[in-house]
């Protein structure tokens, strides 16, 4: 049974997680990994509505909404496609796949963007991983309220 083990590859989902509604109303967005039936979900930082997600999962339901709201939906699409495209890469590269080196592959570059937010995200999951729940909480609670004041901020702001 464990032989085949080293031959299995985890599967890639983008899933809206509605357990827990934001402060805006939205859901976060989020891929999970499933390896040996275990699976680990990382933030996307996309919240949206359930008929946001709706439209992003199936195009051809955008329906009666204005050209802005469109392109938002569309680039949405773009990044969950992409995060899944990196993911997979990431995957391909590890020989014997287990979380702890996934989540250093595709945390190791965000940290080297000007988002603050991707940086956060970074740090929580680390601190997450180490088992460090209570500084990974304060850190989650502070990009919320950062998140209030502007949903896209870069070091530079």
């Amino acid at each position: 049974m464990f032989a085949n083990c080293l031959y299995m590859k985890p599967t890639i989902t983008i899933i809206h997680d509605t357990r827990r509604t934001k402060i805006s109303g939205k859901y976060p967005v989020k891929l999970r990994i499933i390896f040996l039936r275990e699976p680990k979900y990382y933030p996307l930082g996309i919240d949206l509505t359930k008929e946001e997600f709706m439209m992003v999962q199936n195009p051809a339901a955008i329906i009666n909404v204005d050209a802005a709201t469109k392109r938002d939906l569309k680039e949405y699409k773009l990044q969950c496609e992409a995060y899944v495209v990196k993911a997979n890469t990431i995957i391909d590269k590890i020989t014997d796949f287990t979380f702890r080196q996934f989540e250093k592959k595709y945390y190791q570059n965000q940290r080297s963007t000007t988002d603050v937010y991707q940086y956060y995200t970074s740090t929580i999951a680390s601190l997450k991983e180490n088992g460090r729940l209570g500084t990974a909480s304060n850190y989650q609670s502070s990009m919320n309220s950062l998140k209030a004041f502007s949903l896209r901020l870069s070091f530079k702001d």
